[in-house]
């Protein structure tokens, strides 16, 4: 008996048809062809018939040699989607924003028509939206605004991959999963840590709980995209915040200032690292003035103290300044002008040094005091 062929509405037919193309009969070696499926969709049976120098031919075989199923291409479907932690959903701040260097993860559930075969990747792309529901993702912008993270299928291996940025935002893979329901559907886990200075996203306090849209301005927005192997899309868009945070370290304590009396000396130069994921001022005093371990003597700080200039030519002190006295109402800007939001990077630093003058009439000894650093939102 002959196998049927079936044609692009699935109608059996009696016989196989010669394959009408310049590529058959193949004459050379390897004898192989790319088949266009003439008929459209559906089912297609093959078989070859080899002919050899001398002209014996073959046997035309009983049964197909192969057989494919030509589909047509359809969408992937998102069945749902979250972003969120172990104290819930986190859209629209549904149960709070997100707090940097915490590890949340994406969730999403796609069904594929014909099988998980043919989903190649999910991107997700997020932003900082800057106050404009018009703006997209655009690592050219900087890392602390924009990320990206993807699930890629192509080769049948699931992996999962931090595509921007480089340094602010941590993919924790061994917490990325899919979890398998059916032959066509799977739930995809991505989980993701944004780190220090990732932008502070508010919304002005105020938040729409509206699903799949970009209503709140100076929020984080972001993308799900599912991408078939024909390059049919599924796209969900929504957004998220993130708290305000800062951090400042001196890498050790000002010391060193020894002079006699009547006489200045400096400190040694620390360096304090900092970040803040907002706009900021920078800003320095002293706690209490400088006390003799010993005797309980004092230096006052008013007057006797400056800040140095040159330890650092990138902050906004273009020249020594004195202290007028002691706690935050004295306190000097370290940075101020130059405070804006970092796009890059997980922190800076400055450099800090002090000029001491020792009055006449100081009691020999060692002196203390302590000294603040503090970054508040401008």
């Amino acid at each position: 008996t002959t196998p049927p062929t079936w044609g692009s509405v699935g109608s059996e037919q009696s016989g196989y048809m010669k394959w009408n193309n310049a590529s058959n009969p193949d004459t050379s070696f390897p004898w192989s062809w790319s088949f266009n499926f003439p008929n459209g969709y559906g089912y297609y049976w093959f078989y070859s018939n080899a002919i050899d120098l001398n002209g014996n031919t073959e046997y035309i075989p009983d049964t197909a040699d192969a057989r494919c199923k030509y589909i047509q291409p359809a969408a992937p479907v998102i069945n749902s989607y979250d972003l969120r932690n172990s104290t819930g959903s986190k859209l629209n701040n549904a149960t709070g924003l997100l707090d940097v260097n915490r590890e949340y993860y994406f969730t999403v559930n796609v069904t594929a028509k014909y099988g998980w075969v043919y989903i190649d990747y999910i991107d997700i792309t997020a932003w900082y939206d800057q106050g404009s529901e018009n703006s997209l993702f655009n690592q050219t912008a900087g890392g602390n605004l924009n990320m990206h993270l993807r699930y890629e299928n192509v080769t049948g291996n699931a992996s999962f991959k931090l595509l921007w940025p480089k340094n602010e935002v941590q993919l924790i893979t061994s917490n990325c999963t899919q979890t398998i329901i059916n032959t066509s559907t799977r739930i995809i886990k991505i989980s993701f840590k944004p780190l220090n200075q990732t932008r502070w996203a508010g919304s002005n306090n105020s938040w729409n709980a509206a699903v799949n849209t970009t209503n709140d301005p100076f929020s984080w927005d972001f993308n799900i995209t599912v991408i078939e192997m024909s390059g049919l899309k599924a796209w969900k868009v929504d957004e998220y915040g993130i708290y305000k945070f800062a951090m400042l370290l001196p890498d050790k304590n000002w010391v060193d200032v020894q002079a006699p009396p009547g006489y200045n000396a400096t400190t040694n130069i620390v360096n304090i690292t900092y970040c803040s994921n907002y706009e900021y001022n920078l800003s320095i005093y002293f706690e209490e003035n400088l006390t003799n371990m010993s005797s309980g003597d004092s230096i006052p700080i008013a007057n006797n103290v400056y800040i140095c200039a040159n330890a650092d030519m990138t902050d906004d002190i273009t020249s020594d300044m004195m202290f007028y006295g002691i706690r935050e109402s004295n306190a000097i800007d370290i940075i101020n002008l130059s405070g804006i939001f970092h796009r890059n990077n997980t922190s800076q630093f400055v450099r800090v040094q002090f000029n001491v003058f020792i009055p006449f009439g100081t009691i020999q000894g060692e002196y203390t005091s302590h000294v603040a650093t503090k970054i508040k939102f401008k």
